[in-house]
């Protein structure tokens, strides 16, 4: 597993040798990343379900009978 968790100079990271700051950094980036990557998604979703909103109510809209240019 350690040849997996290298520092961005290539050398590996030993979970023997104390390097605590290391492991603590990597988690904090892991859940930077994690947040940033579910702010998009929830970014996206609130785009796509606008559009879809947008696309309905037109569509809704459309399917009414038009009186407004004819008299009673």
């Amino acid at each position: 597993m350690e040849y997996l968790l290298t520092r961005f100079a290539g050398d590996p990271i030993t979970f023997t040798d104390g390097n605590k700051s290391l492991l603590t950094e990597a988690f904090v980036l892991h859940l930077v990343a994690y947040a940033v990557f579910h702010l998009a998604l929830t970014e996206a979703h609130l785009i796509c379900a606008r559009a879809c909103r947008n696309k309905m109510n037109a569509h809704a809209i459309s399917a009414l009978p038009d009186y407004r240019n004819k008299s009673i």
